[in-house]
């Protein structure tokens, strides 16, 4: 999957048609690595392990869509980011 990090991310076209109740969320890892011969073999980036969750929920008539990136074990940079965005 190819990720821009925006609010919006991977959410498909549907999610704008669709009543929202509550909140609708997915987490996923992310792994950043590296390849010194060739793409042949992949090795992770010390301190390069992620936590994104994404959430979709109901903001009045409107939809709001946030993102929020975390470092996570074996990382130990304890960083927090996040963007959130309102649409429709």
């Amino acid at each position: 999957m190819s990720d821009t990090h925006d609010a919006k991310g991977a959410w498909g076209p549907n999610v704008f048609k669709t009543p929202i109740q509550g909140t609708v969320s997915y987490t996923c890892k992310q792994v950043y690595q590296y390849s010194d011969d060739n793409k042949m073999n992949w090795k992770d980036i010390p301190n390069s392990t992620y936590e994104i969750t994404r959430s979709v929920s109901a903001a009045g008539n409107k939809i709001q869509m946030k993102i929020v990136k975390k470092s996570v074990p074996p990382s130990t940079k304890q960083e927090t980011a996040s963007n959130s965005l309102i649409v429709c």
